[in-house]
């Protein structure tokens, strides 16, 4: 670190551990290749445990916070903790010397802030990443005015003008209060003590408000990162279970920035206060390899057995499933465009606060849960026909096939073919209604059935309606009949706090266009 280049004098463990007590924050320098600095940070932070403090750690995003929280509660294990943060692909460095840091805050009952945000390894996004630190740390302080907060992050970031200028920035005239920051192994302050004679010096004070701790040489440190990355070159990637989160967050950034949304300054609010920014809201990623994972999670979150049930099968038979109370994506079967689907379903109920909670707090009329379920459809299927144009519900759905399903089909959708029949001619008589709702006297029986259904009938008419309707709003947006602007605020809206969602249903699929191949293709299908 160029900044600091000289010392001011030699101190001791007891002077920089008595100036920590006394300050508001206190950044501590991490080289994370080289365990002994996370075993200085596990000594500090053991002998600042008789004093309120916290902990906020770089090695795990935002996003982790949830898992985390699960560890330190008991609630889940070591290997399910690290499972659950990708803790080998998003870190990679030594997990004992980190748990030991973790568990040094639990047993001591320390708070753990997860406060890094993606990308780490994008040289482009570091000032914003590095703002979006900024500003998590600054919201800690503010939560916790009677606490020292102590800050674990690559000694890159601590140089002055870096993070702990950024984090300055949200207290004017000084009001953020006392600062310490301590380095470790400068190569240069290593040096200079050696020159003059102080090569047992441990503890030096570089300013007023820096201190740098001495205990590897240049050579180790240096050494400890080199075999670091033979260890990550030797990794064999066949043993490696395919892990499909970097590309769902793809999918997720495209979508959000379709609707222009800054994902590190968004924040996501309730009663006006800010939650977190929305990199920090991604939700866990499961594959079909991780399913027994994914099911531990869904038990440890006061599921049922029957709801837990319920969703692993409709995972199954979907290819892929989004669970908002957990914040997790299941994927069975990985194809672009469902994936693409669970994205928007993600970027959806994140919009609308709708996460880690019961969203529909109070039941709904059958009418509105339905429509509502339709809207939401509607807007993951947009987003996948934005990674995938080509893709055409009139043409792959299965109700308005030209012909049957095959046997195998039919019961994986949990349907028979008599029910198939009367599916489509609930699509039929909806369209029509679309057309002549104004003037109808009366709602047609098989299309009130249909909204009053439940279970697969439910889940399979929503499915297609929602799918048309994403269909018009795509169709709708290339022919100018919806700006960006207005897709963009159907992923906010809650529909059911405006009004009917039927009304907004019907308002949509009437703005967008009509989609003139469903109608005839239906019928063609029903004769």
């Amino acid at each position: 670190m160029s900044e600091f280049t000289d010392f001011e004098a030699l101190a001791t463990y007891e002077e920089l551990l008595e100036k920590a007590r006394r300050s508001r924050i206190v950044y501590v320098g991490d080289y994370h290749a080289l365990d002994k600095y996370q075993q200085f940070q596990a000594r500090l932070l053991e002998d600042l445990a008789d004093r309120p403090v916290l902990l906020a750690i770089e090695m795990f995003y935002g996003r982790n916070q949830r898992a985390l929280d699960d560890w330190m509660t008991g609630r889940i294990d070591d290997e399910q903790l690290r499972r659950r943060v990708r803790y080998k692909l998003e870190w990679g460095y030594s997990w004992e010397q980190y748990l030991g840091v973790l568990e040094v805050a639990r047993r001591n009952r320390i708070p753990v802030f997860c406060v890094d945000c993606a990308p780490r390894n994008d040289l482009r996004y570091i000032r914003r990443r590095d703002t979006a630190v900024a500003a998590k740390i600054a919201d800690i302080l503010a939560r916790h005015p009677e606490q020292t907060l102590v800050v674990s992050f690559g000694e890159s970031h601590l140089a002055d003008r870096h993070l702990p200028a950024k984090v300055r920035r949200h207290f004017p005239d000084g009001g953020l209060g006392s600062e310490l920051t301590i380095l470790q192994n400068i190569d240069e302050i290593y040096w200079k003590l050696a020159c003059s004679g102080a090569e047992d010096a441990r503890q030096v004070k570089l300013s007023e408000n820096v201190y740098c701790v001495l205990n590897a040489t240049p050579f180790e440190k240096y050494e400890a990162y080199r075999r670091q990355l033979e260890i990550w070159k030797a990794q064999d990637q066949e043993d490696q279970q395919l892990d499909l989160t970097s590309t769902v967050y793809n999918l997720i950034n495209t979508i959000v920035d379709f609707i222009r949304i800054d994902r590190y300054s968004y924040c996501l609010t309730r009663e006006s206060a800010c939650l977190e920014f929305f990199v920090d809201a991604y939700p866990e990623v499961y594959s079909r390899d991780e399913f027994d994972v994914f099911e531990s999670l869904l038990e440890t979150s006061r599921f049922t057995r029957t709801q837990v049930r319920d969703v692993l099968n409709h995972a199954m038979r979907q290819g892929s499933c989004y669970v908002p109370r957990v914040n997790a994506i299941f994927v069975g079967k990985f194809s672009l465009v469902h994936g693409a689907e669970e994205a928007a379903h993600f970027v959806n109920f994140a919009l609308k606060r709708q996460r880690y909670q019961n969203y529909r707090p109070e039941p709904l009329e059958p009418a509105d849960e339905f429509y509502l379920s339709v809207l939401e459809e509607a807007l993951g299927y947009f987003g996948s026909k934005l990674i995938d144009p080509r893709r055409n519900h009139l043409v792959e759905s299965p109700v308005l096939g030209s012909g049957g399903l095959d046997r195998a089909t039919r019961r994986l959708l949990g349907v028979t073919s008599r029910q198939l029949a009367w599916m489509r001619r609930f699509v039929v008589a909806h369209k029509k209604m679309e057309l002549d709702y104004g003037r109808m006297r009366k709602v047609p029986g098989v299309i009130t059935d249909g909204v009053s259904s439940r279970g697969r009938t439910f889940t399979i008419l929503t499915h297609e309606l929602g799918y048309l309707l994403g269909e018009q709003l795509y169709r709708g947006y290339l022919d100018g009949a919806l700006s960006r602007r207005e897709i963009s605020r159907l992923f906010r809206v809650r529909f059911e706090d405006e009004g009917r969602p039927l009304a907004a249903y019907l308002d949509l699929a009437e703005r967008a266009g009509r989609l003139e191949a469903v109608g005839a293709a239906a019928e063609a299908a029903a004769r």
